[in-house]
């Protein structure tokens, strides 16, 4: 996970330069790059709520099922037999947990579904007398942002 977000931040970088230097397709960058942020932050997500279901330690995952009573190990491996008492937080239900888990596995689903869609949209633009100009704003020349508005006009007719 840490090796991602370099590059995450590098994808980042090199959107707001494609952004900064062909203004044409700026907001279609910009959606870009807000589909491509919140998938990120519900994958992270998804990550953090299931890291302690990979570890069994929700109280639901225990091997009768109850939740632990005070002065009981919490299982946690740390080895100074504190109780459950000392993480106190309050987890969710199992049907709770399969609920968020759902949730956010819709949503990044649904999320990049719009991503492609987003996708779709640059390559009709490049495939539509658009390609000079994405392929030059991503070496730093400026574009011609009528050229772009012909290829999203023929687009949508």
């Amino acid at each position: 996970m840490a090796a991602a977000a370099p590059a995450f931040q590098a994808l980042s970088d090199e959107i707001r330069s494609l952004i900064a230097s062909c203004p044409a397709h700026a907001p279609l960058l910009s959606r870009l790059q807000d589909l491509e942020r919140e998938r990120l932050r519900m994958t992270l997500a998804l990550y953090a709520l299931q890291a302690p279901a990979r570890l069994e330690l929700f109280a639901w995952q225990q091997n009768d099922g109850s939740p632990l009573k005070a002065g009981q190990g919490c299982g946690c491996g740390s080895g100074d037999g504190h109780s459950r008492a000392a993480h106190q937080t309050q987890e969710p239900t199992e049907a709770e947990f399969r609920a968020a888990v759902r949730e956010l596995t819709c949503g990044i689903e649904e999320n990049t579904i719009a991503i492609n869609d987003v996708l779709d949209e640059v390559r009709d633009i490049e495939d539509n007398d658009g390609s000079e100009d994405m392929s030059e704003a991503r070496n730093g020349a400026p574009c011609d942002p009528s050229d772009a508005h012909t290829a999203r006009t023929a687009t949508q007719g």
